[in-house]
């Protein structure tokens, strides 16, 4: 864990991006305006919020940044920076590892990405992703307790609708999570398609119903990508 809070977001990307074999390299970005900013089981704010991203990727390598911003003053906000790269094992299934830097924004002089007042938390994942998906995510900074989680997936088609059933496990006690024992912290099930506008416009749309059975509170948003 030492070493790696000395290793830079930035050289983990290019160490990532000198093992990509493809050269087909492209820019996306765009932002989601959401009635309600829920991760992992937790309100984060308690607002509507917008969530803008931009994103690099060149074969399997991809680098980005994300952010959310509540519409009401004084609230939570928060700029990830992320990297990842995958493996494909075969045609319908793949292996990812890579890293997330969790911003919360404070005062002026706070953005040192490796800091240790608590305005970061560094956090490597694991995943697959095939007919299910499954990742293993751990914080290895500005976290006493390590935390751990662990999410499931599966998706699926209904009719031109896109849905996805999920579930998400911390598997011991976490000040990070605000539990105190192991516990299922999310289930739900999430629906998306694309609304069309015109003849050469759609609107993404999306929806989630989520319930946290440790907290004893469920959640259901919509939101839009723009």
């Amino acid at each position: 864990m030492k070493l790696l809070s000395k290793i830079t977001l930035l050289a983990l990307a290019f160490i990532l991006a000198a093992g990509s074999t493809k050269t087909i390299a492209q820019v996306s970005f765009g932002t989601d305006v959401v009635s309600r900013y829920v991760w992992r089981g937790i309100d984060f704010g308690q607002s509507l919020s917008f969530q803008p991203g931009i994103a690099y990727a060149s074969g399997n390598f991809e680098i980005g940044a994300w952010g959310s911003y509540a519409n009401d003053i004084g609230v939570a906000n928060e700029l990830d920076l992320y990297a990842s790269y995958s493996f494909d094992l075969d045609d319908a299934s793949s292996l990812s590892i890579g890293v997330t830097d969790y911003y919360f924004p404070a005062a002026p002089g706070t953005f040192t990405t490796f800091d240790t007042d608590g305005n970061h938390v560094i956090e490597p994942f694991l995943s697959y992703s095939g007919v299910f998906s499954f990742t293993a995510y751990m914080n290895i900074l500005n976290d006493p307790d390590n935390s751990i989680y662990l999410s499931a997936s599966y998706p699926f088609e209904v009719e031109d609708v896109s849905m996805e059933a999920f579930l998400g496990f911390i598997p011991g006690e976490s000040a990070w999570y605000g539990n105190t024992s192991a516990a299922v912290q999310e289930i739900g099930l999430s629906a998306s398609k694309e609304i069309t506008i015109t003849e050469s416009f759609s609107l993404p749309v999306f929806t989630s119903y989520i319930i946290n059975p440790y907290q004893e509170i469920s959640f259901l948003f919509f939101g839009i990508s723009l």
